[in-house]
């Protein structure tokens, strides 16, 4: 389940940032057996509440339609303040970014298509039904 936690409008683009618990294994974030000691430290401060351990998500809407997303996982964080700072707010080559230029394209793609005139697309469903 993921949860909203940061907006922001880009000139047409509105961007959404979500985040959802992390599901990989914190202990893979660790090459080294010295920093698997401290596993178990951080799974405490995880269960507890003093850290959380989440995947982030960009979505970029136009008008109401999703245009573009992109996500990171595996952060590790004392709260939600540090992710929409870091990741949200300041990172200009993060997700926020990657997900604009995703919807930039969408958006061009989808000048290009030439669609039929509401009339027709409206009986064309009609005698579909």
């Amino acid at each position: 389940m993921s949860e909203r936690i940061w907006e922001k409008d880009y000139g047409p683009f509105r961007v959404f940032g979500y985040v959802a618990p992390e599901e990989m294994d914190i202990a893979e974030i660790f090459d080294d057996d010295a920093s698997k000691l401290n596993m178990f430290h951080l799974r405490q401060d995880i269960a507890y509440g003093k850290k959380i351990w989440v995947y982030a998500t960009a979505r970029v809407f136009c008008k109401g339609v999703e245009l573009g997303d992109s996500s990171i996982g595996g952060l590790l964080y004392k709260d939600y303040d540090g992710i929409k700072k870091e990741i949200f707010n300041e990172d200009h080559q993060s997700i926020v970014h990657d997900a604009l230029k995703e919807a930039r394209a969408s958006l061009n793609y989808l000048k290009d298509v030439k669609a039929p005139p509401r009339e027709q697309l409206t009986s064309q469903f009609m005698e579909g039904a």
